[in-house]
């Protein structure tokens, strides 16, 4: 059997009955537009900034950081020959601001959903740069100078253009992270994690320069950083850059050999002795590890942060992911035995971070837990009873709001709030709900904590000279009484979680995320622990709680503070970062606008004599990704045997409109006979949100199908039938989708689809369908997934079905398309598992990662006789069996599925099936 099949169809059709999609995808999550932010726009030499309305001085402060990188990357990268032409070829590169983590989590810039953990991101095809304010301005400076950096990377190494593919060279993820890491940390020294994490893997790890080149986790970023300044202190800065512009001629490997005259391997062997040489010596600290009462004991990769301990030393409130999703535990603070699990969240409609401290606890006068969260984009406030009851909550009209701590008579709680740009304290009164802002500087303040009398609060502030804003810490305190502001102690490189002792000393973790104190007379004494720390807090007894790297994992570790002092020791000068300071202002932009651009095209055509043919892929969108275009065609010499699909969305608003025309020609053929399809439709439609999880999707158009059927003689083909109907069909659908993923597809969650479509003029009928899918994750990589489905039509005109090898694998795609009905049931269950992990071959040399198998049975009921469901010719089933596997060649994962019949057959044989894409 041969098929005409328009390779784009299933952009539009679920079946061959034909229902059309709305702007959302037939499943998948949704990026739910809670607010509308105005935004405005600010030009510098380079780029073109957007930011929203009341973040001038953010905007302003972002714009120097920005032209300050690509001066500097320009300078070093045009003088190796790397960079022939600046950035801003065709137009000055966008920079998109967003005044916290949850507005940025709703860009349409690109539609994927953002999890926490994304700090930001630089857009491949449209030279975008989106980057949040999380009330870090060292972070934010960070994020800029890594994602900048990404753009004269694409300029370096991928062609100007809209094809996806326009690659030049395969960049291993290595380089293009670990060479952003290194710019900015040219600027700002490394990220105080970046040491920690390193010392903690290459101690515990062997690994290669090979390896890592098809590495595409997080050890990508700190390896390839490392990676950099080990080419600098070895060969010299120079070396970095010219090693960038013979990567951009000769690809990896022969650019390994034409910048350092060695192979792969052997560069990568001196590179790991060179971090052996750095990090081993420091092992012998790990000794230090013996006075840290671990209360969690997880296994690789787990977090377990945020920890706050109680007044009165006896507990610990945190956060963990060891269970898959992140849970609030309470647990015993000395041996570690869970109190209490759990507050009840609707995931759903409620965000909580993870990666900021939003809860505290007190026991003062009672026991009771702070907790801020985000539900249906507004901010609140939460205090919870000792049974993690709901006792009062209050709207907070801020972007964000974290850190918070209880004043030692539990009445009131300051917090850090975001707001505009601006990075202050606020406190609130427990009891009235009263809002009151305690600073208003530019220079950010964060990690505050209450004086043991109640009377003064403790912080971490930037450092501001002359007006300007330093990299440099310091501590500060505000006294309640009086309202004023005073500085403590500085300047340090890096301050959090400052706490002052009822001695007078200052505790607080520094550099190299290790415990610092200063003592009564300002000596700085520091810890020299191994590995590093993180979220300190501190009982009245003295008893410390925190967060402590090892083995790849973040654990809950306590101690007591004398404890701690044993292990201090003078510290020593701390570096200074490189780069100059910045002098924010408040110069006002111009409103954004709309301009319409493409994101991507892709098309050919070819042309004989009396024929042509071609096709063409296009796509436009406005900057922000609000209005979006979407333009698929193939062209087959006349108009009437043309497929096209064109479809606008407005995202904007919580509500997603749609509109759609299409038509598509297709069909088959068998031994004696053609038939021919042509479908023609309009379709407005919306989608409406509930939550991140279920939405409904409706709309209302107009269709048409014309077939005709041939018979095929031997001179010529005759046509013997044709049949033309039109619909206004009306259809409505709830979608719901929760599901975990992994690359090959979901791992665990539900999905539902409950659909109808009726047709109020020309062809009658009634179609209704339920998708259901359910995966069931045993372990972290073995799932069960089983999906069932079932579709029905009724009426005069009603849409027919036929059992495909698409449903019941182990038949062809159109080997039963002859026997048709009105109701079809499939059911297929599959058990996913990893194939191959990793596996190295001597010859050929070459490594094997992320093969995924699975075994599949499948089945399918079709009802072909209307006149009664028991009647034993009324209905046709089809079962098949196999397995499969898969490997993930990006962008997409290849599967081939090797599938047999199980039904009775006249010609039983294997059928093999190459497949792109995730699976159900």
């Amino acid at each position: 059997m041969k098929n005409f099949w328009f390779i784009n169809c299933a952009l539009i059709y679920f079946l061959a009955g034909g229902f059309v999609l709305t702007a959302q995808d037939y499943f998948g999550k949704n990026k739910v537009q809670y607010e509308k932010i105005t935004f405005q726009k600010k030009e510098t030499a380079h780029f073109l900034l957007f930011y929203p309305e009341g973040g001038e001085v953010l905007a302003n402060f972002a714009s120097s950081v920005v032209e300050n990188q690509a001066e500097f990357l320009e300078k070093n990268l045009s003088a190796s020959g790397g960079l022939k032409k600046k950035s801003a070829e065709g137009g000055k590169t966008p920079i998109i601001l967003y005044p916290c983590f949850f507005s940025f989590s709703q860009t349409n810039i690109i539609l994927d959903l953002i999890e926490e953990g994304i700090g930001g991101f630089a857009e491949l095809l449209k030279r975008r740069v989106v980057v949040p304010f999380e009330g870090d301005l060292t972070l934010f400076e960070r994020t800029l100078r890594h994602e900048v950096t990404h753009i004269y990377e694409y300029e370096i190494f991928f062609k100007r253009g809209f094809g996806f593919f326009g690659q030049r060279v395969s960049v291993p993820l290595f380089i293009l992270e670990g060479f952003s890491e290194y710019s900015a940390s040219k600027f700002l020294d490394s990220d105080g994690f970046s040491d920690v994490y390193l010392r903690d893997y290459v101690v515990r790890n062997k690994f290669s320069l090979e390896g890592l080149a098809g590495d595409y986790s997080y050890l990508s970023y700190r390896l390839g950083e490392a990676f950099f300044f080990f080419v600098e202190k070895r060969y010299g800065e120079e070396k970095v850059y010219e090693f960038l512009n013979n990567l951009k001629k000769k690809g990896f490997p022969e650019g390994i050999k034409l910048t350092f005259g060695k192979s792969v391997k052997s560069l990568g062997e001196d590179f790991v002795e060179h971090l052996r040489l750095k990090y081993f010596p420091l092992y012998s600290r790990r000794g230090s590890d013996s006075v840290i009462n671990f209360l969690t004991h997880s296994k690789k990769g787990v977090y377990n942060t945020t920890p706050i301990i109680t007044p009165q030393g006896d507990k610990v409130l945190f956060l963990s992911n060891a269970g898959g999703d992140f849970v609030f535990y309470l647990t015993d603070a000395y041996s570690g035995k869970i109190l209490r699990k759990g507050i009840r969240f609707n995931w759903a409609r409620e965000d909580v971070r993870f990666l900021k401290r939003v809860a505290t606890i007190t026991s003062t006068p009672e026991e009771q837990i702070a907790l801020f969260l985000v539900r249906e984009g507004k901010r609140e406030l939460r205090i919870l009873g000792s049974d993690l009851k709901l006792k009062k909550k209050f709207s907070l009209p801020l972007d964000e709001c974290f850190e918070p701590s209880f004043s030692p008579d539990g009445r009131m709680l300051v917090f850090v709030g975001l707001k505009d740009g601006f990075s202050d304290l606020y406190t609130i009164s427990l009891e009235t709900g009263k809002v009151e802002r305690l600073t208003a500087t530019f220079a950010d303040e964060f990690s505050p904590s209450w004086t043991p009398d109640g009377e003064t609060i403790i912080f971490a502030k930037r450092k501001e000279e002359e007006g300007s804003i330093s990299r440099r810490m310091e501590i500060w305190g505000y006294a309640i009484k009086k309202g004023v502001i005073f500085k403590l102690a500085g300047d340090f490189k890096e301050i959090k979680d400052p706490i002052r002792l009822p001695s007078g000393e200052i505790l607080f973790r520094g550099e190299d995320r290790q415990i610092f104190l200063i003592d009564t007379s300002g000596k700085v004494l520091k810890t020299n622990f191994f590995s590093g720390f993180d979220y300190l807090s501190i009982a009245h007894n003295g008893r410390l709680s925190f967060s402590y790297f090892q083995d790849a994992s973040w654990e809950i570790g306590v101690t007591e503070l004398e404890k701690i002092r044993f292990f201090l020791e003078p510290a020593e000068p701390e570096s200074i970062p490189k780069a100059t300071t910045f002098s924010p202002s408040e110069e006002k932009g111009k409103p954004a606008g709309f301009s319409l651009s493409m994101d991507y095209a892709q098309g050919a055509l070819s042309w004989t004599p009396g024929f042509f043919s071609g096709y063409a892929y296009l796509s436009f969108s406005d900057i922000l990704g609000d209005h979006r275009f979407l333009l698929l065609t193939d062209l087959s010499g006349i108009i009437d045997f043309a497929n096209f699909y064109f479809s606008y969305w407005y995202l904007k608003e919580r509500i997603d409109y749609n509109f759609t025309i299409y038509q598509f020609f297709y069909g088959y053929e068998t031994q004696n006979q053609i038939w021919t399809f042509r479908d023609q439709g309009i379709f407005p439609g919306i989608s409406y949100p509930f939550s991140k999880v279920d939405r409904i999707e409706t709309g209302i158009g107009f269709a048409t199908q014309n077939i005709r059927t041939y018979r095929k003689d031997p001179e010529a083909i005759v046509p013997i039938d044709s049949n033309y109907s039109f619909s206004f069909p009306y259809f409505l659908a709830y979608v719901f989708d929760n599901t975990v993923w992994q690359i090959f597809g979901p791992k665990k969650g539900l999905r539902a689809r409950v659909s109808g479509e009726i047709s109020f003029f020309g062809r009658d009928y009634t179609t209704g369908y339920i998708d259901f899918r359910h995966y069931l994750n045993l372990f972290s990589d073995y799932t069960f997934a089983l999906r069932l489905l079932n579709i029905g039509s009724f009426g005069k005109n009603p849409d027919s079905f036929y059992i495909s090898g698409e449903f019941c694998r182990g038949y062809g795609y159109y080997q039963f398309i002859d026997t048709t009905g009105i109701f079809l049931s499939v059911a297929n269950l599959e058990f996913r598992f990893p194939l191959i992990k990793e596996m190295k071959l001597g010859l050929p040399p070459i490594s094997l990662k992320n093969i995924a198998g699975r075994l599949f049975l499948d089945g399918a009921a079709l009802w072909k006789n209307s006149r009664g469901w028991l009647k034993k010719d009324s209905w046709f089933s089809k079962f098949g069996w196999g397995f499969g596997i898969g490997v993930y060649i990006p962008p997409l994962p290849i599967r081939v599925d090797f599938s047999y019949p199980l039904s009775r057959m006249a010609d039983k044989k294997w059928q093999i099936t190459l497949l792109l894409g995730e699976e159900f």
